[in-house]
Order: structure tokens, then C-alpha cells, then sequence
């Protein structure tokens, strides 16, 4: 009686198992790593927009030397404003305690490889969701699945070169903006408060990496660590700096802290601020000798 038992409980799970993979509620991106990862992302939000990933077509034989098909793309948005209801409904709305204004939404766009099945998180769906981004491969979806927790959250952690950086001041928040270099993405703002743990002040220019997460619907820094400080270059020497541009021009380019002049502007004419590049420059005053994308 045991032994059957047993049994029946085994076939159980393995239907209910079964069960949830085929409803769809659960999607997953590829397989790609964290090694290179500038950008980890975590979000608890509504799906705002979808773009479907095309369906891989069918190997053909000879299989023809064509480029990887096409990806879609999934935007989802922490304390993004609700729906207008539809149909003749009376509403209640709560406001909120005064002073206290309704969190700004925060949207971000992950990539999805072709073949991924989206129909299971229409737009409106609440979903949870992991994204890594780098260099290399933009921001990318690894982990989706729907979430019945209507509370909103993000947490990112990104490495990169500061751009600014505005310590708290007599309670009034400051802030760090960080310049990944992760194709597509924007540079990551965070609030910086009396609680965000520094164990030194970042300058423009420093390698970074900030762990920020959502408080009170604001992204804010939990904590900051230098990694590499840009330090001071000695006039008329040779420099080499690694990390994301913050300014470019066809006079001009900096990294972090660093601008060399530019003589010659094809040398920096495919170049954007954020692309982590590795600069070598010299003179007095610097400028530009060469410049290629990080490995």
C-alpha cells in the first residue's frame, strides 16, 4: 500500500509539473553568462509593449550563410500610471499623503532571442523579469515569468565609468550616474542618500559598480564601490585609459576624467558616449593617438 502510495504521488507532481511548463507562464532567454555583464537587472512590473521574436525557420540543406535572425524585445515598466478603465465606471481615486508624489515610472527594454514565445505576457500582464546587458550583447532577457504580487521593484547592478557623481548633502539626496557601455541602455541613474554605503567618493571618471534597488518607487544607491580610480595624467606624457566615453566630437573625446583633442575625426566618427573603449593619447596638451572598443 505503501509502494503505491508512492507512485501515485510521483505521477502527481510529475503532471502538475508537466502542467506548469505548458501553459506558458514561464519564458526563458539564452544561455549567455554573467562574465562579461555590465548590467544585471531584476524588475517587478507590468509589460508595457512587446515586439514578437520572429520563429526560426526550418534549417535548410545546404543551410546558407545568413546572418542569426532577427530577436524581438519586451519593455517593462515599474509603477507604470494604471490603465484608463474602460466602459462607463465610476473610479474612487486615493490620493496620496501630501508631499508624497507618485513614483515616476521606470521602463526598461530587454531583448529576446528569435523563436521565443511571448504570447503568454500580453501588454497589462504583471510579470517578474531578469535582464543581463554588456558590451557585446545589449540588454537581454534570461528569466520572465508572471507574478500575482501587484508591489513593484527594481534592482540593477551595474559596472562602469561614472559620469557624474553628487554626494547627499543635509538630507537632500545626491547622485551617481554610471555609464555602463552596454549597447542600447542608457547611463544608470540612482539617487545617492545617507545610507548608500561609500567606502570612498567616486569622481568623474572611476570604475564603478552600484547596486541600486526601488525606495519609496525612487532607484536608489544601496551601496558604491571604486574599482579602479581615474587618477590625475602629468602633462606632455603618454596615457592609456580604459572605460565608457562620456564625451565625444569630431574636435574632441574624453574617458572619464581624460580629453585628448582629436585630429583626425574619422578616428571617432562610429564612436558614442558609453561605448567602453581603450584610448591611447599624448602630448601637451593630450591628444587622440588611437582608440578601438575594449575587448
Amino acid at each position: 500500500m505503501r509502494t503505491r502510495s508512492k507512485t501515485l504521488m510521483a505521477l502527481w507532481v510529475g503532471c502538475l509539473v508537466a502542467g506548469v511548463f505548458a501553459t506558458g507562464a514561464a519564458a526563458h532567454g539564452g544561455h549567455g553568462g554573467k562574465n562579461d555583464s555590465t548590467l544585471e537587472l531584476e524588475i517587478r512590473g507590468t509589460v508595457t509593449a512587446v515586439t514578437p521574436a520572429p520563429a526560426v525557420p526550418a534549417p535548410v540543406v545546404p543551410a546558407p550563410a545568413a546572418t542569426p535572425p532577427a530577436g524581438g524585445s519586451i519593455v517593462i515598466t515599474a509603477f507604470a500610471p494604471a490603465p484608463a478603465p474602460a466602459g462607463p465606471v465610476v473610479t474612487v481615486l486615493l490620493a496620496p499623503p501630501a508631499g508624497t508624489p507618485a513614483p515616476a515610472p521606470i521602463a526598461f527594454t530587454c531583448k529576446v532571442p528569435a523563436g521565443t514565445d511571448l504570447s503568454a505576457f500580453p501588454v497589462g500582464t504583471h510579470v517578474k523579469a531578469k535582464c543581463n546587458g554588456s558590451a557585446t550583447t545589449g540588454l537581454s532577457l534570461r528569466r520572465l515569468r508572471m507574478t500575482d504580487s501587484m508591489r513593484d521593484k527594481v534592482e540593477v547592478e551595474a559596472s562602469g565609468a561614472v559620469t557624474t557623481f553628487m554626494p547627499a548633502a543635509a538630507g537632500v539626496p545626491g547622485s551617481i550616474v554610471v555609464a555602463t557601455g552596454v549597447a542600447g541602455a542608457d547611463p544608470l541613474t540612482c539617487a545617492v542618500t545617507d545610507r548608500t554605503r561609500l567606502r570612498s567618493i567616486p569622481a568623474a571618471g572611476d570604475m564603478v559598480k552600484s547596486e541600486c534597488k526601488t525606495k519609496h518607487g525612487v532607484l536608489t544607491a544601496k551601496k558604491i564601490k571604486v574599482k579602479k580610480p581615474m587618477t590625475a595624467v602629468p602633462a606632455g606624457t603618454k596615457v592609456e585609459v580604459k572605460g565608457a566615453i562620456t564625451v565625444v566630437s569630431p574636435a574632441s573625446i574624453a574617458v572619464g576624467a581624460t580629453t585628448c583633442t582629436v585630429a583626425d575625426p574619422t578616428l571617432v566618427a562610429t564612436l558614442l558616449v558609453g561605448d567602453v573603449v581603450e584610448m591611447e593619447c599624448a602630448g601637451n596638451p593630450l591628444a587622440l593617438v588611437k582608440v578601438h572598443p575594449e575587448d
